[in-house]
């Protein structure tokens, strides 16, 4: 655990639709999604602090706002062998809308390399989870050594 943070207060957009909540499926928004959820790995959500209606604001933004609290877990949840392999995972992945697994990462993995680790390569990569990156990250790290 980092020493000098102690806690992360984040204003984020809310929606009513549950598919816009952190670490669900959501294109618009997915790699911010991505980057939150990697964070719980090894952050705790811990309370949501604050709800703004889209009435608080002027302009009214077309979504409501909430101010959450996170607080550093003693461990991370997530243990990744190659961090610089995972990043270049991730970076594909999110690289260019709408491709799919298999389109997105065919530079660095073929569609049985996707396969071993559980992962379907016809989907895209908003849909999958942070542990999922970090089995498929994890894999190809060991078939690389």
């Amino acid at each position: 655990m980092n020493d000098h943070l102690h806690r992360w207060i984040l204003f984020r957009k809310r929606s009513d639709d549950p598919r816009q909540e952190i670490g669900r499926d959501c294109r618009e928004h997915a790699e911010f999604d991505f980057a939150a959820q990697l964070s719980l790995q090894i952050l705790n959500l811990t309370a949501s602090l604050v709800h703004f209606t889209n009435n608080s604001f002027r302009p009214v933004p077309k979504v409501d706002s909430s101010v959450v609290r996170l607080v550093p877990l003693r461990e991370a949840k997530a243990t990744i062998s190659d961090v610089a392999l995972f990043g270049r995972v991730v970076a594909a992945a999110f690289g260019q809308r709408r491709k799919t697994m298999r389109n997105a990462l065919s530079t660095i993995c073929d569609e049985a390399g996707l396969e071993r680790a559980g992962i379907d390569p016809g989907v895209r990569g908003e849909t999958l989870s942070v542990a999922e990156f970090v089995r498929l990250a994890n894999d190809l790290a060991g078939r690389a050594a």
